[in-house]
């Protein structure tokens, strides 16, 4: 015989699983501390190449103007000048994303909690199933 509560709370389940459930599994399988951790690494190295490639192509837009100053520029200025906007620009780059993957962890534990009850709910209605019998 087909429990109706039993199949609502699967389907909720089911619901859940389908919408969410790729963000949900990181929510369960990391701690809040190491799925933060492992997001600021692939930024850090996505912001780094981005660096790099603007940095290139910004250099390649002004090739001309670079070829007739190479023998007036300051090396040593130019490479603490390039590093401190390098570092600039990763810190906030690292910052931003810390607060974004900090609130994508707290939103998915409220959806977590909510899967969880269903489960437990779908848990008990077995449980019950099963005593009956």
């Amino acid at each position: 015989m087909l429990n109706e509560e039993r199949i609502k709370e699967q389907y909720q389940l089911a619901l859940l699983d389908r919408k969410e459930g790729k963000t949900l599994e990181n929510h369960r399988v990391f701690y809040r501390g190491d799925y933060i951790s492992k997001e600021l690494l692939k930024s850090f190295f996505s912001g780094t190449i981005f660096f790099m490639a603007v940095t290139f192509l910004m250099l390649c837009r002004d090739l001309d103007r670079l070829m007739v100053e190479v023998n007036k520029i300051d090396y040593e200025v130019f490479a603490m000048q390039f590093v401190a906007v390098y570092l600039a620009f990763i810190s906030i780059y690292l910052i931003i994303t810390y607060v974004i993957y900090a609130l994508r962890y707290e939103k998915q534990k409220h959806q977590v909690k909510i899967y969880r009850n269903h489960l437990k709910k779908l848990n008990k209605l077995y449980a019950k199933d099963e005593k009956d019998k």
